[in-house]
């Protein structure tokens, strides 16, 4: 279902629309560069967190101090500090180790608490995006072509929210 999915949404004339964007978020990194010299790397990190909020859910970040775009870093810092821990390659190779009680394998126990995180955080993305379609307030984004293959597809909010 995915891949169907992903494929309805990034057809080369859906992708055409989201020009605009990277057009306008490269000429505010080359101002904050010539500003700023020394913020290069912030300036980048803005650049591709703004340009994908916009191409993903309609919104943008302005800044290096935008909290959405905060909470988006820290998740991805956590989700990547516990794929280097190995837990889920354990778990891959010897499968019994998935059953194992939380308490005996703190990593899953933090897996868990990431994964809600997580889903937190992207169902909020998701639902302010369809409030964002519901008002016509909506930007061209993929949260406006998946909202409406959910309703075609009936696939859930979370579903809808992790793709």
């Amino acid at each position: 279902m995915a891949r169907k999915l992903f494929h309805n949404i990034l057809r080369i004339n859906v992708a055409e629309t989201y020009v605009p964007y990277q057009s306008l978020e490269s000429k505010q990194m080359l101002y904050e560069i010539l500003e700023q010299p020394n913020n290069f790397l912030d300036s980048l990190k803005r650049y591709s967190s703004s340009l994908t909020a916009q191409m993903t859910y309609g919104w943008r970040t302005p800044s290096n101090q935008d909290p959405k775009m905060k909470l988006m870093f820290e998740s991805l810092d956590e989700y990547m500090r516990l794929n280097r821990a190995g837990f889920a390659a354990l778990a891959d190779f010897f499968p019994i180790l998935r059953i194992l009680p939380a308490f005996l394998m703190p990593t899953k126990a933090a897996a868990a608490k990431c994964y809600e995180d997580q889903k937190g955080l992207f169902l909020g993305h998701w639902n302010e995006a369809k409030s964002a379609i519901r008002d016509g307030t909506a930007n061209p984004c993929q949260a406006v072509d998946l909202a409406k293959l959910q309703y075609k597809e009936g696939f859930s909010d979370e579903e809808a929210a992790f793709l």
